[in-house]
């Protein structure tokens, strides 16, 4: 009989290793998309009207949690929770919506100790852990717990944080945080806002600006790259803040990175002409498609893969649709 060399990971270095690079909106953030994905799957990808999520951030009327964040998006079922919602990461046969670490990766990031409930029409039950505590155990698995409770919701979930991780416990309840998140909810979500879906932060709905795009679209096209749709928009005197000037990239519908004017859509070869002035360009590149492990797009949604090889493609169709409205842009 050989000898066998240990390979197994250890939770400690796992957990640091995927919540060590997220920034704290950016978790929040994948729980939301979480919640998005759900409605879209229970609505086939139709209208997002009637989903909500509700951002519960401070302890508010008495309640024990910092954190609470719950949708009406479905609920997660039970033989799912089994054996694919709670694995970390996804194996891409069956699910195609994500990498299968968001969620995870970001109760991780926010938690010592968390409660998720999860309603079905026709079943509720509860996981609850104390992160540290589970990590020094060899066992991956963790218990699935009866819901007692006879509060009757909406089928959705619901994860209430009793513990925060100290490394984020002041970030997350200083006001300036708050106000960042609040910003960085509007403009990764103002497509999926637009498409009817709803996000309160303690208690207050937030709204997008429904008259942003300009009237004049310069450049407005749709290309299928490797199965996939990309739709690439210019934009002509917008109405648009600075902040959105350069390239914008909404995947799936949620507003990846914006206002790039970095190596990563080659900006400089765009402005090297000194007869066209592109300060106030905005160029938007929608990208959508099933199988998320084919796009380009990191695994904490929040950047490019500027190595794949659709976004090479992507980026000669962005070099050419700025070459196409260059006169626009004629420096006066």
């Amino acid at each position: 009989m050989s000898d066998e060399a240990n390979m197994e990971p250890r939770k400690a270095l796992f957990i640091l290793a995927i919540t060590k690079d997220i920034m704290l909106d950016s978790a929040i953030c994948d729980l939301i998309d979480n919640s998005i994905n759900a409605a879209k799957k229970l609505s086939k990808f139709k209208s997002l009207k009637g989903y909500r999520v509700d951002l519960y951030i401070g302890q508010k009327n008495n309640d024990k949690y910092d954190f609470v964040i719950k949708d009406n998006c479905g609920g997660i079922k039970r033989e799912d929770a089994k054996n694919r919602a709670f694995t970390l990461g996804n194996d891409f046969i069956d699910n195609k919506l994500g990498f299968g670490i968001g969620m995870k990766r970001a109760i991780f990031k926010l938690a010592d100790e968390f409660l998720l409930e999860s309603y079905t029409l026709d079943d509720k039950f509860k996981i609850q852990m104390d992160v540290n505590k589970w990590a020094k155990k060899p066992r991956w698995k963790t218990p699935i717990k009866e819901n007692n409770s006879k509060e009757s919701l909406e089928p959705g979930v619901v994860i209430s944080i009793s513990k925060l991780n100290n490394k984020i416990e002041a970030e997350l309840l200083s006001k300036e945080f708050e106000r960042r998140l609040i910003n960085t909810i509007k403009i990764n979500f103002e497509f999926i806002l637009e498409a009817g879906f709803e996000i309160y932060f303690n208690e207050k709905k937030i709204e997008y600006n429904s008259n942003l795009f300009a009237k004049n679209l310069l450049d407005d096209r749709s290309y299928t790259i490797n199965e996939n749709e990309v739709k690439l928009k210019i934009e002509y005197n917008s109405k648009r803040s600075s902040e959105f000037y350069g390239w914008n990239y909404v995947i799936n519908g949620r507003n990846i990175i914006h206002g790039d004017k970095s190596i990563l859509s080659n900006w400089q070869k765009t402005i090297r002409d000194d007869k066209y002035s592109y300060e106030k360009f905005i160029g938007f590149v929608f990208i959508n498609g099933d199988n998320v492990s084919e796009l380009p797009l990191n695994t904490s949604k929040d950047g490019i893969d500027a190595n794949s090889s659709m976004y090479r493609i992507i980026q000669k169709h962005m070099m050419s649709a700025i070459d196409k409205t260059k006169e626009y842009f004629k420096d006066s």
